[in-house]
């Protein structure tokens, strides 16, 4: 089940994506620069940051770091210390019946701090599987999504709102210009056929955004 996030991304990003598009120029090549440039032309094209497919998937993937480093401290503050080694770990066996921490100490713990803890070990060892698959799972739907050119959220409003008074801005503004930049930025080597030419003053440059 865990492998199945991981491989659900690569084959939207790098099968169902360019399939979509109608073309395999669009599929990112392999290496670090050029997933960072894929990344910026998701971003520039598709508005990749507002769409809800995308938050989920950031919340799935950071929030199962949280989780696993809570459990793993959790886990570590609650060892038993039924030897006199130096080293906890050489004081169990790996076949032993007892547990090596407790579960109690670790449940009292978390309901004082929060009201509310995991009562068995598999249901939170299983949401610690559940929450980053799922936000693998929900980036490859969204994914899915933009190779069929289907819109994230836009605030239109805001987007008449700024086009009327110069000096309205918010966050969401501020993306659409980077959008354009990212467009304006991206074009000529993604279409030259189109012959595109900016000038430079157009173009984004460090700071200038």
């Amino acid at each position: 089940i865990a492998f199945s996030g991981p491989i659900a991304v690569f084959v939207s990003v790098f099968l169902m994506y360019p399939l979509g598009q109608s073309s395999w120029f669009f599929a990112p090549s392999f290496g670090v620069a050029a997933i960072f440039r894929f990344l910026l032309f998701l971003q520039g094209f598709h508005n990749w940051t507002l769409n809800p497919f995308h938050m989920m998937g950031v919340a799935g993937i950071l929030g199962g770091a949280l989780l696993c480093a809570i459990h793993g401290a959790t886990v570590e503050n609650t060892l038993f210390e039924d030897s006199e080694q130096a080293n906890t770990f050489k004081a169990f066996e790996p076949t032993q019946e007892e547990e090596t921490y407790s579960m109690v100490t670790a449940n009292r713990f978390w309901s004082q701090i929060f009201g509310i803890a995991f009562s068995n070990k598999r249901w939170l060892h299983f949401f610690m599987l559940f929450v980053p698959v799922m936000g693998l799972w929900t980036s490859s739907i969204g994914i899915i999504g933009l190779a069929l050119n289907l819109r994230a959220y836009d605030f239109v409003s805001q987007e008449i709102r700024a086009a009327e008074d110069p000096e309205f801005e918010t966050f969401y503004t501020k993306n659409i210009l980077l959008n354009e930049g990212l467009r304006a930025w991206m074009a000529p080597a993604d279409q030259p056929h189109e012959n595109f030419v900016f000038p430079e003053e157009v173009l984004p440059r460090g700071n200038a955004l």
